[in-house]
Protein backbone atom coordinates (compact mmCIF):
# COMPACT_ATOMS: atom_id res chain seq x y z
CA UNK A 1 0.00 0.00 0.00
CA UNK A 2 1.24 3.81 -0.93
CA UNK A 3 0.90 6.35 2.03
CA UNK A 4 -2.42 8.82 1.57
CA UNK A 5 -0.85 12.10 0.27
CA UNK A 6 -2.73 15.31 1.21
CA UNK A 7 -2.08 18.41 -0.40
CA UNK A 8 -2.38 22.03 1.18
CA UNK A 9 -4.32 22.68 -1.76
CA UNK A 10 -6.33 19.58 -1.40
CA UNK A 11 -10.35 19.47 -0.77
CA UNK A 12 -11.84 16.78 0.89
CA UNK A 13 -15.12 15.07 0.81
CA UNK A 14 -16.25 12.26 3.13
CA UNK A 15 -19.42 10.39 2.63
CA UNK A 16 -21.11 8.84 5.13
CA UNK A 17 -23.93 6.71 5.38
CA UNK A 18 -25.16 7.32 8.75
CA UNK A 19 -23.74 9.58 11.86
CA UNK A 20 -20.69 7.90 13.36
CA UNK A 21 -19.80 5.84 9.91
CA UNK A 22 -17.29 9.02 8.93
CA UNK A 23 -15.71 8.76 12.28
CA UNK A 24 -15.43 4.82 12.48
CA UNK A 25 -13.90 4.83 8.84
CA UNK A 26 -12.18 8.10 8.47
CA UNK A 27 -11.79 9.29 12.22
CA UNK A 28 -8.01 9.86 11.73
CA UNK A 29 -8.16 11.66 8.42
CA UNK A 30 -10.48 13.72 10.09
CA UNK A 31 -8.58 14.81 12.47
CA UNK A 32 -5.15 15.23 10.38
CA UNK A 33 -6.98 17.29 8.02
CA UNK A 34 -10.29 18.63 9.40
CA UNK A 35 -9.49 21.91 7.84
CA UNK A 36 -9.67 20.85 3.84
CA UNK A 37 -12.90 18.33 5.09
CA UNK A 38 -16.34 18.44 4.67
CA UNK A 39 -18.76 15.43 5.53
CA UNK A 40 -21.69 14.60 3.92
CA UNK A 41 -24.25 13.00 5.75
CA UNK A 42 -26.78 10.83 4.07
CA UNK A 43 -29.22 9.23 6.52
CA UNK A 44 -30.24 10.01 9.97
CA UNK A 45 -29.60 6.81 11.66
CA UNK A 46 -32.94 6.84 13.58
CA UNK A 47 -33.31 2.98 13.40
CA UNK A 48 -30.22 2.17 15.70
CA UNK A 49 -31.46 2.65 19.37
CA UNK A 50 -32.73 0.31 21.92
CA UNK A 51 -36.64 -0.16 23.04
CA UNK A 52 -36.46 3.03 25.35
CA UNK A 53 -36.67 5.52 22.95
CA UNK A 54 -38.53 6.42 19.42
CA UNK A 55 -37.27 6.74 15.67
CA UNK A 56 -37.61 10.46 15.91
CA UNK A 57 -36.21 10.87 19.21
CA UNK A 58 -33.12 8.66 18.01
CA UNK A 59 -32.79 10.93 14.97
CA UNK A 60 -32.21 13.88 16.85
CA UNK A 61 -30.00 12.30 19.56
CA UNK A 62 -27.69 11.13 16.45
CA UNK A 63 -27.51 14.63 14.56
CA UNK A 64 -26.49 16.12 17.44
CA UNK A 65 -23.71 12.99 18.21
CA UNK A 66 -22.51 13.80 14.51
CA UNK A 67 -22.91 17.43 15.22
CA UNK A 68 -20.42 17.35 18.13
CA UNK A 69 -17.87 14.85 16.19
CA UNK A 70 -17.48 17.29 13.40
CA UNK A 71 -16.91 19.83 15.44
CA UNK A 72 -14.38 18.07 17.87
CA UNK A 73 -12.28 17.02 14.27
CA UNK A 74 -12.57 20.79 12.96
CA UNK A 75 -14.32 19.41 9.98
CA UNK A 76 -14.61 22.71 7.67
CA UNK A 77 -18.43 22.16 6.99
CA UNK A 78 -21.27 19.35 7.39
CA UNK A 79 -23.64 18.52 4.45
CA UNK A 80 -27.17 16.57 5.16
CA UNK A 81 -29.38 14.89 3.21
CA UNK A 82 -31.74 14.37 5.96
CA UNK A 83 -33.22 10.86 4.66
CA UNK A 84 -34.72 8.46 6.58
CA UNK A 85 -32.49 5.16 7.86
CA UNK A 86 -32.83 2.61 5.17
CA UNK A 87 -33.65 4.75 2.68
CA UNK A 88 -29.99 5.55 1.13
CA UNK A 89 -31.59 4.19 -2.30
CA UNK A 90 -33.67 7.98 -2.67
CA UNK A 91 -30.41 10.00 -2.39
CA UNK A 92 -30.48 10.35 -6.04
CA UNK A 93 -32.10 13.09 -6.21
CA UNK A 94 -31.40 15.14 -3.40
CA UNK A 95 -27.46 14.60 -4.70
CA UNK A 96 -28.18 17.15 -7.58
CA UNK A 97 -28.07 19.77 -4.52
CA UNK A 98 -24.06 19.08 -3.94
CA UNK A 99 -21.34 20.73 -5.74
CA UNK A 100 -19.03 17.63 -6.26
CA UNK A 101 -16.69 19.39 -8.68
CA UNK A 102 -15.34 21.60 -5.38
CA UNK A 103 -13.60 18.70 -4.20
CA UNK A 104 -10.28 16.71 -5.05
CA UNK A 105 -10.86 13.54 -3.04
CA UNK A 106 -13.53 12.12 -2.72
CA UNK A 107 -14.05 9.17 0.51
CA UNK A 108 -16.92 6.46 -0.27
CA UNK A 109 -18.20 3.54 1.44
CA UNK A 110 -17.17 0.50 0.99
CA UNK A 111 -19.46 -1.03 -1.54
CA UNK A 112 -18.74 -4.55 -0.01
CA UNK A 113 -20.66 -3.31 3.15
CA UNK A 114 -23.84 -5.03 4.34
CA UNK A 115 -25.43 -2.59 5.53
CA UNK A 116 -27.80 -1.63 2.19
CA UNK A 117 -27.67 2.26 2.83
CA UNK A 118 -23.76 2.26 2.73
CA UNK A 119 -24.36 0.12 -0.61
CA UNK A 120 -26.54 2.66 -1.83
CA UNK A 121 -24.46 5.52 -0.83
CA UNK A 122 -21.27 4.07 -2.71
CA UNK A 123 -23.50 3.38 -5.85
CA UNK A 124 -25.54 6.68 -6.17
CA UNK A 125 -22.93 8.74 -5.62
CA UNK A 126 -20.37 6.98 -7.90
CA UNK A 127 -22.53 6.97 -10.83
CA UNK A 128 -23.12 10.24 -10.19
CA UNK A 129 -19.54 11.16 -10.32
CA UNK A 130 -19.12 9.40 -13.21
CA UNK A 131 -21.92 10.60 -14.93
CA UNK A 132 -20.96 14.33 -14.40
CA UNK A 133 -16.96 13.26 -15.44
CA UNK A 134 -15.82 14.20 -11.69
CA UNK A 135 -12.13 15.50 -11.75
CA UNK A 136 -11.82 14.26 -8.08
CA UNK A 137 -9.68 10.96 -6.95
CA UNK A 138 -12.20 8.65 -5.30
CA UNK A 139 -11.45 6.71 -2.45
CA UNK A 140 -13.46 3.84 -0.74
CA UNK A 141 -13.03 3.69 3.02
CA UNK A 142 -13.95 0.60 5.72
CA UNK A 143 -16.67 1.07 7.97
CA UNK A 144 -17.20 -2.67 9.28
CA UNK A 145 -15.96 -4.60 6.08
CA UNK A 146 -12.32 -4.66 5.46
CA UNK A 147 -10.91 -4.00 1.99
CA UNK A 148 -10.36 -6.67 -0.25
CA UNK A 149 -7.80 -4.49 -2.38
CA UNK A 150 -6.63 -1.60 -0.24
CA UNK A 151 -4.37 0.44 -2.01
CA UNK A 152 -3.63 4.02 0.59
CA UNK A 153 -3.07 3.58 3.97
CA UNK A 154 -2.66 6.75 6.59
CA UNK A 155 -0.81 6.13 9.69
CA UNK A 156 -2.80 7.13 12.83
CA UNK A 157 -0.91 5.66 15.25
CA UNK A 158 -0.08 8.78 17.63
CA UNK A 159 -3.94 10.51 16.75
CA UNK A 160 -5.85 6.87 17.73
CA UNK A 161 -6.49 8.42 21.38
CA UNK A 162 -8.06 11.46 19.75
CA UNK A 163 -10.54 9.50 17.43
CA UNK A 164 -11.38 7.49 20.58
CA UNK A 165 -12.79 10.82 22.07
CA UNK A 166 -14.41 11.18 18.73
CA UNK A 167 -16.19 8.08 19.38
CA UNK A 168 -16.90 8.78 22.63
CA UNK A 169 -18.85 11.09 21.05
CA UNK A 170 -21.54 8.76 19.86
CA UNK A 171 -22.45 7.93 23.36
CA UNK A 172 -25.88 6.40 21.83
CA UNK A 173 -23.97 3.81 19.82
CA UNK A 174 -21.51 2.54 22.38
CA UNK A 175 -24.10 1.54 24.66
CA UNK A 176 -25.42 -0.64 22.15
CA UNK A 177 -21.82 -2.44 20.96
CA UNK A 178 -18.03 -1.63 21.98
CA UNK A 179 -17.19 0.63 18.97
CA UNK A 180 -13.82 1.44 20.76
CA UNK A 181 -12.77 -2.50 20.72
CA UNK A 182 -14.01 -2.89 16.91
CA UNK A 183 -12.50 -0.16 15.37
CA UNK A 184 -9.27 -0.43 17.08
CA UNK A 185 -9.65 -4.35 16.15
CA UNK A 186 -9.86 -2.72 12.16
CA UNK A 187 -7.23 0.11 12.57
CA UNK A 188 -4.76 -2.59 14.43
CA UNK A 189 -5.05 -4.90 11.50
CA UNK A 190 -4.04 -2.50 8.90
CA UNK A 191 -0.89 -1.27 10.93
CA UNK A 192 0.36 -4.45 10.83
CA UNK A 193 0.20 -4.73 7.39
CA UNK A 194 1.34 -1.07 6.52
CA UNK A 195 4.32 -1.54 9.63
CA UNK A 196 2.83 0.58 11.71
CA UNK A 197 0.77 0.76 15.10
CA UNK A 198 -2.79 1.76 13.65
CA UNK A 199 -3.39 3.14 10.29
CA UNK A 200 -6.57 3.89 7.91
CA UNK A 201 -6.78 2.00 4.70
CA UNK A 202 -8.20 3.15 1.57
CA UNK A 203 -8.43 1.88 -2.25
CA UNK A 204 -8.20 4.39 -5.41
CA UNK A 205 -10.66 3.93 -7.66
CA UNK A 206 -8.82 3.90 -11.11
CA UNK A 207 -8.64 1.75 -14.07
CA UNK A 208 -5.21 1.03 -13.36
CA UNK A 209 -6.15 -0.14 -10.00
CA UNK A 210 -9.02 -2.70 -11.58
CA UNK A 211 -7.12 -4.23 -13.83
CA UNK A 212 -5.13 -5.69 -10.68
CA UNK A 213 -7.85 -6.21 -9.04
CA UNK A 214 -8.97 -8.45 -11.90
CA UNK A 215 -5.54 -9.85 -12.64
CA UNK A 216 -4.69 -11.28 -8.61
CA UNK A 217 -8.20 -13.10 -8.48
CA UNK A 218 -6.87 -15.50 -11.78
CA UNK A 219 -5.13 -18.87 -11.11
CA UNK A 220 -1.92 -18.56 -10.87
CA UNK A 221 -1.12 -19.98 -13.55
CA UNK A 222 -3.55 -17.54 -15.73
CA UNK A 223 -1.21 -14.87 -13.88
CA UNK A 224 2.00 -16.51 -15.02
CA UNK A 225 1.45 -16.97 -18.18
CA UNK A 226 0.25 -13.08 -18.59
CA UNK A 227 3.87 -12.67 -16.86
CA UNK A 228 5.57 -14.53 -19.37
CA UNK A 229 3.88 -12.57 -22.29
CA UNK A 230 4.61 -9.04 -20.79
CA UNK A 231 7.95 -10.00 -20.23
CA UNK A 232 8.50 -10.68 -24.47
Amino acid sequence: MYKLKIEPHDKLLIVAPHPDDETIGCGGLMLAYGGQTDVLLITDGRTAHSDDITDEQCAIIRQAEFNNAITQAGINEGLYLKLPDGKAYRCGKALKTIDFTRYTKIFLPNRSEEHPDHRASYEYIKRRLFRKSCKAEIYVYEIWSPLSFATHYLDIGSIIHLKDQLIDCYESQLRIRDYHAMVRGLNAYRGICCHTEYAEAYELLSFKNKMKRWYFKLPIGWQERIIRITKR
